[in-house]
């Protein structure tokens, strides 16, 4: 059985996305029941030298439709404004047209 580019990039990147739109959706149920803005969330850090949340799941979906789209050909499309304050599940769950 042939191992394909595709293979080797495409399918780590949706499996990835998977991943986030469930711990995003973890994080949205959490700050619901404990009454936490989603504001905060997003502008916590881990540690002081690292990315804020949102800027976070920002590169792994940026990161995962340069990937798929380069590799169709396909020029990704501009970088879209991020101006909710809450948590972005529809972003991270949908399925970009390269990947069908």
């Amino acid at each position: 059985m042939a191992y394909s580019l595709y293979d080797a990039a495409v399918t780590p990147c949706a499996q990835q996305l998977g991943a986030l739109a469930g711990i995003i959706d973890k994080a949205a149920a959490h700050c619901a029941a404990n009454k936490i803005e989603e504001s905060a969330l997003l502008q916590d850090r881990l540690y002081p030298d690292m990315f804020c949340l949102a800027r976070q799941i920002r590169q792994s979906t940026d990161f995962a439709m340069n990937t798929g789209g380069r590799l169709a050909g396909v020029t990704p499309p501009p970088r879209r404004p991020w101006t909710t304050p809450a948590l972005p599940p529809p972003r991270a769950a949908s399925k970009p047209r390269w990947a069908s």
